[in-house]
């Protein structure tokens, strides 16, 4: 007997449609919203010198602070300093002057720009800005604060993508790399850093100058955050990504079985049928196979739900993977949600605190 969707997952996809239907029309009219703002890039663009030098390995931080800058955005421009990284700062809205003042003590440049063509379209902007302004780099790392990064403390992922030998590191891969280019994975755009020579390479000058902006989040994520990653791929000749699948299997399959019994108690199911077996786990943890039941259910549920997000509690303490989605998503609220509660029970002791507040409100305001 075939089970009826939720209705969340109902309204995610209709929702999802529609941004699909409207990129048909937007494909034809956005071309001409580009060329008139391009015309006029520099009224649509206000830079601000920071306070900092150029260490020629420069961080283009995209935020969108709607009201005042939070606490966790400075938090993440001193990692991003401290890391090594000259800050560009990126701002989709228009900031005020204490926040600009604030700022620019982490930054070398301040940017603001129109919210036009989302991450991407500040992405953009900010190579056409280094570039014309002849910004020395052998580095670029991307950033946007659609995450709360670094929700660890002394994490030293940064590091780790910076000591790689790949020209093209991401934080973790979306689906398979090796599908052909419809199904084909990627890198997520949240965060990724490309080297030199990748970062001043013909594809990756091209793919930004040829780069056509939209406020349609579907055609942003096809031809942003999907044709850069392919771009980057075919071009880099070492690209790498910090987590794997694999790896989390691994991990998955070493847990004791008192690990095992939080992680099933953390975990964040997708489909109907893994919150059932879900459930089930949980209320029988005495049956025969409990052991490998969870696993399978770990391992399985995470093949088409990104397992970071997913197992959010393991992936901070096994995979030290330091960020989190802000995403207003059921899924991703439920994530952030037993952060919480793995932090109230005392084993989450490394979180930093004031990101972590911020987290906690969300969480309170959904109770």
């Amino acid at each position: 007997m075939n089970q009826l969707l939720p209705r969340w997952k109902i309204r995610r996809e209709l929702k999802r449609l529609a941004v699909q239907a409207q990129s048909i029309p937007a494909a034809i009219y956005e071309p001409f919203l580009q060329k008139n703002y391009d015309k006029n890039f520099l009224k649509n663009v206000t830079l601000h010198k920071g306070d900092l030098e150029n260490g020629k390995r420069i961080a283009i931080f995209l935020i969108f602070q709607i009201r005042s800058v939070e606490k966790s955005i400075l938090i993440t421009l001193a990692h991003l300093t401290d890391s090594g990284y000259s800050p560009v700062i990126v701002s989709n809205t228009s900031l005020s002057n204490v926040d600009k003042l604030e700022l620019a003590k982490h930054s070398i440049l301040i940017i603001e720009r129109p919210n036009f063509g989302y991450d991407f379209g500040g992405y953009r902007d900010a190579i056409k800005i280094i570039s014309e302004n002849n910004f020395l780099y052998d580095e670029l790392l991307f950033v946007n604060d659609s995450v709360w990064f670094p929700l660890i403390k002394d994490s030293d992922m940064l590091e780790q993508m910076h000591i790689t030998s790949a020209s093209y590191v991401g934080t973790h891969v979306l689906g398979d790399i090796h599908l052909s280019e419809k199904k084909r994975g990627f890198f997520p755009s949240y965060c990724f850093l490309i080297k030199s020579p990748l970062c001043k390479s013909k594809a990756f000058i091209n793919y930004w100058s040829e780069y056509r902006l939209s406020s349609n989040k579907e055609l942003t994520k096809r031809r942003g955050e999907r044709q850069l990653s392919h771009v980057m791929l075919d071009n880099s000749g070492a690209s790498t990504a910090l987590l794997t699948k694999e790896r989390y299997n691994n991990i998955v399959n070493d847990l004791s079985r008192e690990e095992l019994q939080y992680a099933v108690q953390d975990f964040v199911p997708e489909k109907k049928r893994d919150e059932e077996k879900k459930r089930s786990l949980l209320t029988k943890k005495f049956s025969p196979h409990w052991e490998e039941d969870a696993k399978f259910m770990l391992i399985h549920g995470t093949n088409s739900w990104t397992y970071t997000w997913a197992s959010p509690v393991l992936s901070l303490t096994k995979l030290k993977f330091p960020m989190i989605k802000k995403k207003k998503d059921r899924l991703f609220e439920a994530s952030r949600s037993n952060i919480v509660k793995a932090y109230e029970e005392g084993r989450l002791p490394n979180l930093d605190l004031t990101i972590f507040s911020e987290i906690s409100k969300t969480v309170e305001k959904k109770i």
